[in-house]
C-alpha cells in the first residue's frame, strides 16, 4: 500500500508542474531585436535574432557566464560598419578573440553554448558572395569580373563590329567599302598562305567610306572607338603612315537628309615602319566625333589619309566599338 500510495503521489506531483519548469531541448523562436551600439546579451535574448545596424564600431559582447545549456542567439550584421562579437572571457568555437561579421548575406551565425564556452553554426562569408566593387553608373550596364575574384564592376557592353575593306571570291576582288574613286582598288594579297583581298595601294588623296547603323540602346556619351588593320610593302625604317577618320549621321526618322555635312578628320595613332615588308599593324582612333549622331541611327566613316612618309599602305579592315547599354525585351 506504501508504494502504491508513493506512485500515486509522484504521478500528481509531476502533473502539477507547469511545462515551463521542464528543461527543453528545443529553443523556439523569440523574435528579432535590432541594436545601432554596441550591446551584451542576456538571458532573455535566448531564440532572439540580435541584428547589429551600427554606423561605427561596435561589439556584441556575450555573457560572461553561460546561461544555461540551452541558451542560443542569431546575430547578422546589416549596418554601415561590420559587427564584432566577443566571447567575452570564455571561448567561441574555441577561440578567445573577437570575430567580426561581413555585410554579406551569408555573414548569419548561430552561436550555442554547452554550459562553459560558446559554439557557432555560421554561413561562409565572402566565399560564394558575388560583389560589386562600386555601384553601377547607369542603368542596363553589365557586370564583368573585376579580376581573379568574386567582385564585379559595372561598363557598358562593348559591341565590336568587324569592316572587311575587301574580299576575294574564286580570283576575283571585291570591294568592301564605298570607294568613290579609282583607288584605292582592291588587291589579292596572293601569298603563299594569305588569299585575303585589301584595299591598295592607298594614295594621299584616295577615301573609301563605311556605313554603319547605331543601335538604340548605344550610349552616345562614351567613346566610340575606330581601329584599322594595315600593311605596307614599304621596307624603310621609320616611315610613317598616318590614317584619319571623318563621321557623319543621319538619325532616321526623316528630319535629317542623306547627305549630311561630314564632322572634321581625326587621326588615328601614327604607325611607324620598322623596316620589314608586308607586316601587319592595327591603329586605333579614340573617341570618333558623334556631333549630330542619334541612337537608333545611321552614321557614315569616311577613311581617309594624311601627311605621311609610307610609299605604301593596304587597308585589311576596320573594327568598331559601339558602347551599349542593353534593354531586355518584354516576351
Amino acid at each position: 500500500m506504501r508504494k502504491l500510495l508513493a506512485a500515486f503521489t509522484a504521478i500528481v506531483f509531476s502533473l502539477a508542474v507547469p511545462l515551463s519548469a521542464i528543461p527543453q531541448c528545443i529553443v523556439p523562436p523569440n523574435g528579432a531585436v535590432v541594436k545601432t551600439a554596441s550591446y551584451t546579451a542576456a538571458a532573455n535574448d535566448t531564440g532572439k535574432l540580435i541584428v547589429m545596424n551600427c554606423s561605427s564600431a561596435c561589439t556584441l559582447t556575450l555573457p560572461s557566464v553561460p546561461q544555461s545549456p540551452v541558451w542560443q542567439i542569431w546575430v547578422s550584421s546589416i549596418g554601415s560598419v561590420a559587427a564584432q562579437i566577443s566571447p567575452n572571457g570564455l571561448t567561441l568555437d574555441g577561440s578567445s578573440s573577437a570575430i567580426t561579421l561581413s555585410g554579406d548575406l551569408a555573414s548569419g551565425i548561430m552561436i550555442m553554448t554547452d554550459n562553459a564556452n560558446y559554439f557557432s553554426s555560421r554561413g561562409t562569408p565572402g566565399q560564394s558572395i558575388v560583389t560589386a566593387s562600386a555601384a553601377a553608373a547607369a542603368a542596363n550596364q553589365v557586370a564583368i569580373s573585376a579580376g581573379a575574384s568574386r567582385a564585379v564592376s559595372y561598363s557598358d557592353f562593348a559591341d565590336e563590329k568587324y569592316f572587311p575593306a575587301a574580299a576575294q571570291l574564286n580570283g576575283t576582288g571585291e570591294v568592301g567599302w564605298t570607294c568613290p574613286n579609282a583607288t584605292p582598288a582592291v588587291l589579292l594579297r596572293g601569298g603563299t598562305n594569305n588569299k585575303d583581298a585589301l584595299l591598295s595601294p592607298w594614295g594621299a588623296t584616295d577615301t573609301c567610306v563605311l556605313k554603319v547603323h547605331i543601335p538604340k540602346d548605344a550610349n552616345l556619351s562614351a567613346s566610340f572607338d575606330l581601329s584599322l588593320d594595315l600593311t605596307s610593302t614599304d621596307a624603310t625604317s621609320g616611315h610613317t603612315i598616318i590614317m584619319q577618320a571623318a563621321t557623319q549621321c543621319a538619325k532616321g526618322d526623316g528630319s535629317t537628309t542623306d547627305d549630311v555635312a561630314f564632322n572634321a578628320a581625326q587621326s588615328f595613332a601614327t604607325v611607324t615602319l620598322n623596316g620589314n615588308a608586308n607586316r601587319t599593324w592595327t591603329t586605333t582612333l579614340t573617341g570618333l566625333t558623334m556631333t549630330g549622331c542619334s541612337a537608333p541611327g545611321w552614321m557614315w566613316i569616311k577613311i581617309s589619309r594624311t601627311t605621311d612618309t609610307a610609299t605604301n599602305v593596304g587597308v585589311y579592315g576596320a573594327t568598331l566599338d559601339i558602347p551599349r547599354r542593353p534593354v531586355v525585351q518584354a516576351q
